[in-house]
This record gives structure tokens, sequence and C-alpha cells, in this order.
């Protein structure tokens, strides 16, 4: 049986041909294990990409550029100097553990609360007189009318305190005391925060305080959490700089922590007479005030 020749030289055309091919899908083997993703085949198949010579140069710029990507990430995440990032890097590890969005969302979050700090100094105090939402204790106040600028009104709920707050547009100061009510309907608090913020935006200013705990309320008020939300939520529209929240009050290991109160406030809480019966406090370095 006569062997063909397959040599170059006695080969037919259609054999040198089916040959080239074979020794350049053999080169292109040795070149795409090399890191080469799924995508970047993709790529080198849509860009058409045959010849052995473009393919390693398209590697090569692929690979060179990738490099360059990932060493400038690491330098700008780790403030290290490029020359301490001198290993190559194929990975993406590096980039996604430092969490560049998250680097990002940050600092977008702070540029806009400065901006929300810009705009409340700006804004020029509201001049009036100060309206006082007030709990039952201070029916007396109430009767006794305007005095010295201050308007009491005596608020004993959510809805009567939105109807309050709407007649206090010209008053430059609120005082609020949150009136006992454990879950307030969600459009009554809407309709309560609406006025807070646009009198906060106009310049004005608020306080906020909690009713006074007593026995006969105490489970009651302890179960409200409805009044923190209304402090944070404030403090959001205005800052420290126009909202003052003066209840400090905690619960924590099943105990109340409360303000001791000074023998000066005995006055405004007779009922409670062992208050004033509390010695003065003293401005004492690490000294735990509550009880």
């Amino acid at each position: 049986m006569e062997v063909k020749d397959t040599t170059k030289e006695n080969a037919t055309p259609e054999e040198v041909s089916r040959k080239t091919l074979e020794n350049e899908e053999k080169e292109k083997a040795k070149v795409l294990p090399r890191g080469l993703s799924e995508v970047i085949t993709e790529t080198i198949e849509q860009r058409g990409i045959e010849s052995v010579s473009e393919l390693k140069q398209f590697e090569t710029r692929y690979e060179l550029g990738w490099e360059e990507k990932t060493r400038g990430a690491r330098y700008a995440l780790s403030g290290q100097s490029l020359s301490a990032q001198q290993e190559p890097s194929l990975k993406h590890e590096a980039v996604e553990d430092n969490c560049v969005l998250d680097f990002y969302q940050k600092a977008f979050e702070q540029v806009k609360e400065d901006l929300k700090k810009e705009a409340r100094t700006a804004r020029k105090p509201k001049e009036g007189p100060t309206g006082f939402a007030a709990p039952e204790t201070a029916q007396l106040m109430e009767k006794d009318g305007p005095r010295c600028g201050l308007i009491t009104k005596l608020v004993l709920s959510c809805e009567a305190l939105k109807d309050v707050l709407k007649d206090w547009k010209t008053f430059g100061t609120w005082t609020i005391v949150y009136p006992i009510e454990a879950k307030g309907r969600k459009d009554v608090i809407s309709e309560i925060l609406k006025p807070i913020k646009l009198h906060l935006q106009a310049g004005g200013r608020i306080i906020t305080a909690w009713t006074p705990i007593t026995a006969q309320e105490e489970e009651k008020w302890l179960s409200i959490k409805l009044w923190r939300t209304l402090d944070d939520m404030i403090l959001k529209f205005g800052g420290n700089e126009q909202v003052v929240v003066t209840a400090s009050n905690i619960v924590k290991d099943g105990k109340l922590l409360v303000e001791v109160l000074r023998q000066a406030v005995a006055m405004f809480d007779p009922p409670r007479g062992a208050i004033g019966n509390c010695p003065p406090l003293r401005a004492e370095p690490n000294t735990d005030t509550r009880v």
C-alpha cells in the first residue's frame, strides 16, 4: 500500500490548508487557557480575531490594561504607593473586598448632610411668641392666658396637637410636651410633622419634652415608642441648631432611668412632694445623676 507523503513539499494545496488550520487551532489552544474569561473569548469572536499574532497582541493588551486597572484601584483604596503593588493580579477580589460602592455612598451621604447643615445655618431665626403645648397639669397656665410672650394650650391627644400647631404659624418657638398616646394614627402623625417641618424651614425653634411619668400611668408611659421616633424625625428637619429634645429617659435592664430633679421644681408638681426632698446635685466628675 502506498503511503502518501504529507510533507509541505509533496502535499496537495488542500492538505496544506488543513494542516495550517490545525496548527492555528493548536496555537490558539495554548493562548486561551492563560486566564482569558468567557467574556473575553466572546469579545475575540465578535472582533473576528483569527490569526495567532492578533490573538497574542489582544491578550497582551488585555492583561496589561487589567493589571494597571487593578493596581490603580488598590492604590486608590489602600493609600499605598504603586511601588508597593508590584505583583500583577488578574483577580477582582481586591476591589470587591474594599466595598467601592459603600465608600462612595458614605461620601455622598456626608455631602448631603453638609449641605443640609449649611442650609440650616443660613436660616434667619423666626420671631414671634412662644407656644406651649402642655399636659393637663398646666390647666392653670392656660386659664391665665398669655404671659410674657408665652401662650399655653392644653393638648391631651395627637389630634389636638395637630390642630394647635396649625394655629401657631406666626409663633417663633414651639414647646411641645407629647401627649400620652400609645399608637397615633399614621395620617395624624403626618399632619403633625408637616407644620413642624415648615416651621423649622422658616427659621423657627422647637423644644420637645415627654409627659411626666406617674404611678397611675407608668405602664402606659413605658409602652410608648412614638415619642422617641418623633424626636428623631424633628431633629432631621432642623438639627441641633433649631431643635432641643429635652427627654433623656431610657429603659435599661427593665429599669427606667430618668434625670433627678432639683428642689426648685417642686412647686410645679405639688402632689409628688418627695421631689422637693431631693438633695441638690453636685457637679462631680464621672457621677451618674440618674436613678
